[in-house]
């Protein structure tokens, strides 16, 4: 082999052995942005997971009992409240307005319904927050909610006063993510809330 035919297979081996290391980057790369794929998906699913948190005791989540308000806020035979002092409210459409009403008396069933709301749209500011940090997309955690962010577009003014009051800015941003949401505020000519 004369030197000439060693230096261009010399070429070829380096280029061939770069482009196997080009290669092996691109797929390692390819797999460890697959694995944060994943770790998203699976964060997103923990979160909602701790959102729907309910074992129907009376210890579980607030969260959980706004949402159920949210289902049966106008069924004939309504949503009723855990035991507070002794005694089961039934929740309606009527019941959460004047609950959610910043100017409402403390009763004990308004207490509760708020307690329930205020969990609920703290959760979705924490949402909202994992979405920011980019610790899940949207994707990862928009079932259940997009449901549910259509059934509080039907009172959007309620629920936006509500959260603009008591500053769930976070939780209204998550909202606006929802067609349903987003069409409602903007019929209602609520303006959007930026963050503080």
């Amino acid at each position: 082999m004369t030197e000439e035919t060693k230096r261009a297979w010399d070429v070829v081996l380096a280029v061939i052995t770069m482009a196997g290391a080009t290669i092996a980057f691109a797929l390692s790369l390819y797999q460890w942005r697959k694995g944060q794929e994943w770790s998203r998906a699976a964060k997103g699913r923990e979160l909602i997971d701790i959102l729907l948190d309910s074992d129907d005791s009376d210890n579980e989540s607030y969260t959980w009992d706004a949402m159920r308000m949210l289902d049966y806020q106008d069924e004939t035979r309504p949503f009723r409240t855990k035991t507070i002092a002794d005694k089961r409210y039934n929740v309606t459409r009527k019941l959460i307005k004047d609950a959610l009403t910043s100017d409402a008396a403390n009763t004990d069933e308004f207490i509760y319904v708020r307690e329930c709301f205020d969990e609920l749209y703290f959760r979705l500011g924490q949402l909202q927050d994992a979405i920011d940090n980019k610790l899940v997309k949207l994707k990862h955690v928009c079932c259940p909610v997009d449901y549910y962010a259509g059934v509080m577009a039907k009172d959007v003014k309620l629920h936006y006063d509500y959260m603009r009051d008591f500053h769930y800015e976070k939780a209204m941003k998550f909202l606006e993510n929802f067609k349903d949401w987003r069409k409602a505020r903007i019929a209602a000519e609520l303006p959007l809330i930026a963050e503080r």
